[in-house]
């Protein structure tokens, strides 16, 4: 609210013009100016989580669960998987880099920014604000997604629940079979491709589904807080709706594909929208600047 005085004839009057924050854009997230220090310590943690889910994936040996011979829910068929993994990391960091990077230039043409530059601890490298802040935005995603391979990693190899399609890689002789009657089997004697029992012993949770759900809600939560179409009600709902359809997709097809129980689905999307929630609010601070900006436009 702003208030003007002015003197007109010796007599003093005053005038009250309010405007109206809420019809405002979402002002982006203010970046700190990095440190070096802190730049070398965040580095570190992101490649510690890295390196820690390459060790999964190298040397980390699941745990090894038995079975009953007649269990018919380790029984499914063999199918490669719709949505394989290198295409599920392509279009979920892809996804999320262009919802991020389309909506920063968008608000960074709206909002007529300063062209101070901002020195990064690097002689030869200087950004502005505003890349600083996509490059933030950037690396938290990613290290969240990280995170949650890990995580996810952690209870893979920890449970070692057997996939659906089990039993018809395992191979084991047709003796182990015969006379079957609810048999819970605990030696090694399954003769198929080690890498894929390997894989059959990795069902829960599900890791397609996590990270799917991960990056939906990350990238959701970010349109909610900085996407705004303030002549159109449904434009934003409606994308945010379709970001949702392609992740809850991806899990149902590893139902369907016979790789992981629902069970494992659902604790998957579970946990990666979790971790999303994390990283917008206590890493991002999304949640606080919304907070902020509702109790500003009450002021």
């Amino acid at each position: 609210m702003e208030s003007k005085t002015q003197l007109t004839d010796g007599c003093r009057f005053s005038v009250e013009v309010t405007v109206d924050d809420s019809s405002r854009d979402p002002e982006p997230l203010k970046p700190k100016k990095p440190r070096l220090a802190w730049l070398i310590v965040d580095f570190t943690c992101l490649l510690a989580v890295g390196l820690v889910c390459l060790l999964f994936k190298l040397v980390a040996v699941p745990y090894h669960r038995g079975f009953y011979c007649d269990d018919d829910s380790i029984n499914k068929p063999y199918k490669e998987s719709t949505v394989p993994s290198s295409v599920l990391y392509s279009v979920g960091f892809a996804l999320a880099y262009l919802v991020i990077c389309v909506t920063e230039l968008c608000s960074q043409r709206r909002q007529k920014r300063s062209q101070h530059i901002e020195y990064v601890p690097f002689k030869w490298l200087k950004l502005k604000p505003h890349h600083i802040h996509v490059i933030n935005l950037l690396v938290s995603f990613a290290f969240g997604g990280l995170v949650t391979i890990f995580v996810t990693d952690i209870g893979k190899y920890t449970v070692g629940r057997l996939r659906p399609h089990f039993l018809s890689i395992c191979r084991a002789p047709s003796s182990v079979f015969l006379n079957c009657s609810h048999t819970y089997i605990t030696e090694d004697v399954c003769t198929g491709d080690p890498g894929l029992l390997r894989e059959g012993r990795l069902s829960f949770p599900s890791g397609h589904a996590s990270f799917s759900a991960y990056a939906i809600t990350f990238t959701i939560i970010y349109m909610e807080v900085m996407v705004s179409f303030p002549h159109s009600r449904f434009l934003k709902f409606s994308l945010q709706l379709l970001i949702a359809q392609l992740g809850v997709l991806c899990g149902l097809s590893r139902i369907s594909d016979y790789k992981h129980h629902w069970s494992d689905v659902l604790t998957g999307l579970m946990l990666g929208a979790l971790i999303a929630v994390l990283i917008t609010d206590r890493v991002l601070g999304m949640f606080k600047r919304v907070m902020t900006s509702k109790h500003d436009s009450k002021g």
